[in-house]
Formats: structure tokens, C-alpha cells, sequence
């Protein structure tokens, strides 16, 4: 059997080689499989991750009160003291010989695993050979605005102070809006006379997708085909590495193809200059990354990026030319293949590594790569293949950026108004275990997590525009997204979740199962660069997916799903000591919690509504009255079903979900599709009175059905989305924004519009409505 057709069975094995080639038993995990680390608009649906092959010890806190921990005497993992810790890269010559023992450690262990699997197929005895490698609370609501007479919605933020961008801004008296490539003004008083504002557009190079709007100043992301950057700067783009976002179904194997990449991210400073606001033509700064942006914050002056891909190195390969026909054969062939690929990587230079950054002045593009000590660099062969580049710069002088570059592939962010956290899946023991008998023999209630996640924090109490790096932790399981982190006083606090392996006694020997777990870790930045775990506490939703988390205050509320949903709260006031205090079960599950009150006394959640099976029925709006947190309880619920079933942004985007405080009144975007009769798509824009003694109340909702016809709707819906993109408030009014066009409504009359301008004229020609 030639080693390509094993290739195609790799799903199979690899989660049964993780635990020696023992047979598991695995929990169904059809709605949301955990294991991934979440995108910040959305989560990544990863598989089992880096396993934890040989780290071994005792500790944890099983659940309490209401949330079923592991049970029995159980054996939990110890976490490594300051493991994923990032090394400065004090010159070029130290950064040199970080990143080949980093790649020689991917290569050896990728080859060791795949000699070790194909031994264990035909059951003989290899050896890896080889040259050796290197060892190894915040809300939407109103704020005033210049005058003070009017209030008018902000960006649905995390951390209070922290701006989030987003595609849309006002400031009470203009809209601000992306559409399309183009960057547009708009006056928006008096809602009758609402227009664009002349000299109030720009095109965008590229496809923008959020930006920053305040004191005059824009700045925007845009995704861009670099062609005419690289020629204009007279460089030749390196060879980048492609992550295999699925690979083998778990998402952590190594770059499924080395190409060459055209694609970058274009942050253009603008400025507005007059009343009304128009836009300078000059940009104020055209800046280039080589990557993909993954998320921002903006603190007063200070923006700070966040961008992951765009990875170099030398060109290696995963797979030999001919694998040959035995297994002796194909043993041989991987064994060169380690060589070859070791030896490519002593022949290069660190300059092979490090990534293009443009700046455009005028017709003059200037390019230049990060300094050597800007480079972190993690363990060798520990974390997932990427880059992860952090950029700060203050907007009244954005050419001057201050940097760190991080040879790991990070997935969410966290930022407060002084510190940055980057969570990054941990690699190190993926390939561990590919032998048919594990390298330690396993103990009755021993668990072994499928995944690690990388926590690195950075500070900019120093200096606003200057990342400073203070500590990392490693902990099991995966992080969400942005809300499953937190930071309170001087403390840190994480939601994972993941799969684990479990060894229970049956009375005639071990046997191996496949649960889920989750857990909520408290940290603090202790000594030699490390985030020392305070407490943690372990087994929440046991068995179940982790769905949502929201720390507000001194608590967390964390939200799994099997079968029902089950909101349980955290208290976190001893971070040594966290606890559940109490628990709700009800069906479905939320993917987005947002607080009511201060203190929080309420929580307003959207997700899915589910019947038996599971099957979902629809989406779902819920208040939960958190009061008495050892005994929440449900207010109640709106479920859209039936011929209204549909889908919102605002469940995987927080920034469409807009909830006034001062109003009680919560909206969001929403996609009807009917199957009733034919089947027809329509958005809205759909409005929720919010009492916390009354419950949710739907009030209306506005449709933009108007600004589309059906020859448009077919050609342009796949490539702009579904309609309806954002409400916000400014006043008594309420906002409508699709990609049609915008609506102003009275709140007290959501059907006759007082005011509208289309856009479906800056959409181009391919998509402007006839």
C-alpha cells in the first residue's frame, strides 16, 4: 500500500494516534465543535488541537454548585510554570538561530509523526532517525454629543473608553459609513434633508471592512491586491506560508502549500477639514502590512492593530516525490525528506523570515521589514504556524509605528485602555503519541487535553503607542473569542473550552473517552515574564460546547450547549478561589451576552432557540434576570420561527448589536428567509423594548425590501450580503443602515419614515439598482 492512500485515512487516525491508537468513544459535536480558537467575528470551528502528550501532573478545581465537574479523584494536567513564554530577539543574529530551531522543530516533529504513524500501520519498528532538530461591561448606549443636547449611539465596545472600529459611526450630527469601496459622509439632521454631504466621499483602495472615526481624523482597514505596492516599491514578494485551515480535519497541521501572496492590509489615515465635514484628498498616511487584519482598538490618539498571516520562511516540503511502495520504503523517504528540509532551513537567512511593510507618500512607495529586535519569539516548535504582527501608532502622526512581531498565529484579541492579550493555539504536542503505545501508561481518571491555548500579554502603561511584553500562560482549551477574556484591576481572567480524553477503570482494564470540558482561569502577571495562574476552576457544562462568555464585574456568565443551555454563573471576587454560584437551564443556547444595570442585574442575550434533537428552530432574544445570582432566572423570550426564521449579524458581531440603556430599546439587523410559499429572502431591521420588570417586547421592525428589486437582489445579494447592516440611535430617531440605502424612523412610529437617502448608486455599476 503506497503511503498516499494512508494520507486520505489521517482524520481517522490522528485523533486515535493522540492517545496511542486506542479506541475512544466521542461525544456527538454537531452544532458547534469546540477545539478551534475563535475569530473576532465569529469563532473558528478547529478540531482537536495540540494534544497533551506527555505533560502530565495533578491540580484543578472541579465545578461546584450546579456545574458538574469531572468526578471522582481525577488527575488533571499541571500547567507548565511561564510555558509559551515569547524570548526577545536581542539582534539578527540571535533572531537567526530562534526561528531555524523553530522550524527545525516543526519539520522533526511533523516527520517523526508521519513515521511513527506508518510504523504503527504495519506494525513494525522504525525509529525517527534523522538529523536532530533544535529541543524545544461596557454598552451601546447613548453619549453626548459637542453640544450636549443630544444623544446618539456609539460603537457596542467591550471596555468602557476602549473604541472598537466598525462600519459605521456617527457623532450625532453626520453618519460615517463604509459602502462598498467608498467612504461616505453624511448629514444626518434633520432626517428630511438627510444626503451625502458634497466632497464627502472617497474611493478606498481595496475592500474596506472597519475603521475609526473621531476629532477629524479616519482610519480605515482595507483588504488589497498588492500587485502594484511590490512593483512600485521594487521588491519581489517572499514565499509565504499558507496555514491548512482544516489540514486532516484539526486545523493545526502544517502549511498545506508554500505560494507566493499578492494579498495585504492598506490602513489609510484620512482627515476631515470644515462644517459640514469634507475629506482631504491626501491621505494623511497609506500604510501596507503584509497579513490579514484581524482586530483594533483605539485609545484617545492611540490605534492599535492586530494582523496574523503572511509568514515566511524557507520553501520546505510536507510529502516526498515518491513515497515509495513498502513500508520500509516509505520510512526512508520521510527520513530524507527531515534531511533535505533541515538542511534548506540552515542554508537560509533570518531576512527569509521577515515580512514586507510599505508606506505611500504621493507616487513613492518605500518598503522595509521589521527590526530583528521587534521579534518575540515562542518556544521552538510551540505554537500554530503564522505571524502574528501587533502595530501602534498615534493618529496624529501615523508614520510612525511602533511594532512586535510574533512567529505564531494568534485568533483573538483582547484590549483594554493600558494592556493588549493575543490568544495563540498551542502546537507543541500535536505530533506526540503517533506510536501505536503511549510513551507513559495512563492512570484511572487521568485526563489528557486535545488542545492548549497561548495567552500573551502586552502593556502600554509606558507608552501608549509602544507594546510592551509582560508574561504568557498556556492553559487547556480554546478561546472563543474576544469575550472570553477579560481583564479586571490587576487581574485576568479566561473562558476555554475543548475536547479531553478521559481513562476510566471499567473493572477489565482502561478505557479511553472523548469528553468536553470547560474552564474559567484567573491570572496575574507574576515573575520571569509568566501569567501565574491564581485559580481556576474546571467541568462547567460538562460534556457540553461552549457557546458564549461575558465577564462583567466580579462574576462570569458562561453558556453551553448540548441539549438545553445552561447559563452558569462564576464567582470570581477571590480569583484564587473561583465557584459557581448558581445555574439556569433553558432550550437552546446564546451566542452573545450583554449586560443591563449597574451594577449588572440583567443580561440580554441573542442566539438560537432548540428543540429535542437538537434542531433549531430560530433565533432567539432573552432576558435573564441575574439579581440573585445563586438562582437566575429567565424573564423571557422572543423566538423568530416558522416563516420568519432567519439569521443576525449580531450573533457572531457584537458591533450590530445596539442596546440603549437611556431608551430600553435594543436593535439589530435580521435576514427573514420564507419558506412559506416561494422561497423569499427580506432584512430588517428589527426593534425590542427591553423592561427588566416586563421582559422583551417587540416593537417593530423596519424593512428595507424597498431599496431592492429581484434582478438587483439576484446578481448582488452573494457578493454584498443580505440587506440590513446596522441601526443606531441619534435622538428620539432611529437609524436604519443596509446596503441599500438608510432610513430614519421616529421611535414611536416604525412604519412611515421621516426621512431616506439611497446608496445603492455608490455600490458601482455592476450593483447600483436599476
Amino acid at each position: 500500500m503506497r503511503f498516499t492512500a494512508l494520507v486520505g485515512s489521517l482524520g481517522a487516525l490522528v485523533l486515535s494516534a493522540a492517545i496511542g491508537c486506542t479506541i475512544v468513544k466521542s461525544k456527538d459535536n454537531e452544532e458547534n465543535p469546540d477545539g478551534g480558537v475563535g475569530g473576532e467575528a465569529g469563532q473558528a470551528q478547529g478540531g482537536a488541537g495540540g494534544g497533551a502528550g506527555g505533560v502530565a501532573g495533578t491540580g484543578g478545581v472541579a465545578g461546584k454548585g450546579g456545574a458538574a465537574g469531572t468526578g471522582g479523584a481525577v488527575e488533571e494536567p499541571a500547567i507548565p510554570a511561564a510555558a509559551g513564554g515569547l524570548d526577545p530577539a536581542p539582534d539578527c543574529v540571535a533572531l537567526e538561530k530562534m526561528l531555524k530551531d523553530d522550524a527545525k522543530a516543526r519539520n522533526n516533529a511533523e516527520m517523526d509523526a508521519k513515521i511513527a504513524m506508518i510504523a504503527c500501520a504495519y506494525g513494525i519498528d522504525a525509529g525517527t532517525g534523522g538529523t536532530a532538530g533544535a529541543a524545544g461591561a461596557a454598552g451601546s448606549g447613548g453619549a453626548p454629543s459637542s453640544s450636549g443636547t443630544i444623544d446618539y449611539s456609539k460603537t457596542n465596545a467591550q471596555v468602557d473608553g476602549v473604541d472598537e472600529a466598525d462600519i459605521v459611526k456617527t457623532d450625532g450630527e453626520y453618519i460615517y459609513l463604509l459602502h462598498s469601496n467608498i467612504f461616505t459622509i453624511l448629514k444626518a439632521t434633520p432626517p428630511a434633508d438627510m444626503a451625502v454631504v458634497p466632497q464627502g466621499t472617497m474611493n478606498i483602495e481595496g475592500r474596506p471592512t472597519e475603521m475609526f472615526v473621531d476629532a477629524g481624523r479616519v482610519v480605515i482597514y482595507s483588504v488589497v491586491d498588492g500587485h502594484s505596492v511590490y512593483q512600485g516599491a521594487k521588491v519581489t514578494p517572499k514565499p509565504t506560508l499558507y496555514e491548512n485551515e482544516y489540514g486532516y480535519g484539526y486545523g493545526n497541521d502544517p502549511p498545506s502549500d508554500i505560494t507566493t501572496s499578492y494579498v495585504l492590509t492598506k490602513v489609510t489615515v484620512i482627515e476631515l477639514t470644515g462644517t459640514p465635514p469634507t475629506v482631504n484628498p491626501v491621505p494623511k498616511a497609506e500604510l501596507y502590512f503584509e497579513g490579514n487584519y484581524l482586530s483594533s482598538r483605539r485609545v484617545d490618539n492611540a490605534v492599535r492593530t492586530v494582523l496574523t498571516g503572511g509568514a515566511h520562511g524557507p520553501t520546505l516540503k510536507h510529502e516526498p516525490a515518491d513515497p515509495g511502495e513498502t513500508p520500509e520504503a516509505m520510512i526512508a523517504a520521510y527520513k530524507k525528506l527531515k534531511d533535505d528540509n533541515n538542511a534548506k532551513i540552515d542554508a537560509a537567512t533570518y531576512k527569509d523570515w521577515l515580512p514586507y511593510r510599505f508606506v505611500k507618500s504621493g507616487a513613492t512607495i518605500t518598503a522595509s521589514e521589521p527590526a530583528c529586535s521587534e521579534y518575540m519569539v515562542p518556544k521552538a516548535g510551540s505554537s500554530q504556524y503564522g505571524l502574528t504582527q501587533i502595530y501602534a501608532f498615534d493618529w496624529t502622526a501615523p508614520t510612525t509605528m511602533n511594532g512586535v512581531s510574533i512567529p505564531a498565529k494568534a485568533s483573538v484579541v483582547y484590549g483594554g485602555k493600558q494592556s493588549l492579550y493575543v490568544a495563540a493555539v498551542a502546537d507543541s504536542n500535536y505530533y506526540e503519541g503517533y506510536a501505536c503505545q503511549p510513551t507513559t501508561t495512563p492512570k484511572p481518571g487521568q485526563i489528557i487535553y486535545f488542545q492548549y491555548t497561548y495567552i500573551h500579554d502586552f502593556d502600554f502603561k509606558k507608552s501608549a503607542i509602544t507594546p510592551e511584553y509582560l508574561g504568557s500562560a498556556a492553559i487547556p482549551g480554546g478561546v472563543l473569542n474576544q469575550f472570553s477574556v477579560d481583564e479586571n484591576a490587576e487581574h485576568f481572567r479566561v473562558a476555554t473550552g475543548g475536547d479531553l480524553v478521559r481513562y476510566v477503570d471499567k473493572g477489565y482494564g482502561l478505557e479511553s473517552e472523548v469528553d468536553k470540558s470547560n474552564h474559567v482561569f484567573t491570572m496575574e502577571v507574576g515573575d520571569g515574564k509568566e501569567l501565574k495562574i491564581l485559580g481556576r476552576i474546571d467541568g462547567l457544562g460538562k460534556g457540553e460546547n461552549l457557546h458564549s462568555t461575558r465577564f462583567i464585574e466580579d462574576k462570569a456568565f458562561v453558556v453551553t450547549f448540548e441539549q438545553i443551555d445552561p447559563l452558569i454563573v462564576v464567582d470570581l471576587a477571590d480569583p484564587a478561589a473561583p465557584a459557581v454560584l448558581g445555574q439556569i437551564d433553558v432550550p437552546g443556547f446564546s451566542e452573545y451576552v450583554h449586560p443591563i444595570g449597574k451594577p449588572t442585574t440583567h443580561l440580554l442575550t441573542i442566539g438560537k432557540e432548540t428543540e429535542p434533537g437538537p434542531v433549531i428552530v430560530g433565533l432567539k432574544v432573552s432576558l435573564f434576570d441575574v439579581t440573585t445570582p445563586t438562582a437566575p432566572k429567565l424573564v423571557n423570550s422572543f423566538v423568530f420561527k416558522d416563516s420568519k426564521y432567519g439569521y443576525s449579524e449580531a450573533e457572531n458581531n457584537h458591533k450590530a448589536f445596539n442596546y440603549s440603556p437611556d431608551k430600553g430599546i435594543l436593535t439589530f439587523p435580521y435576514v427573514a428567509e420564507d419558506y412559506s410559499s416561494n422561497y423569499e429572502v427580506h432584512s430588517f431591521l428589527e426593534v425590542f423594548k427591553v423592561d427588566t420588570t416586563a421582559g422583551i417586547t417587540q416593537m417593530g421592525e423596519i424593512s428595507h425590501d424597498d431599496f431592492f428589486n429581484s434582478y438587483w437582489w439576484e446578481w448582488c445579494k452573494d457578493d454584498i450580503g443580505a440587506g440590513m447592516r446596522r441601526g443606531m440611535f441619534i435622538g428620539d430617531n432611529l437609524y436604519s443602515v443596509s446596503y441599500g440605502g438608510i432610513k430614519v424612523n421616529a421611535l414611536t412610529d416604525l412604519k412611515t419614515p421621516i426621512g431616506s437617502a439611497s446608496l445603492s448608486g455608490l455600490l458601482g455599476a455592476q450593483c447600483a439598482m436599476p
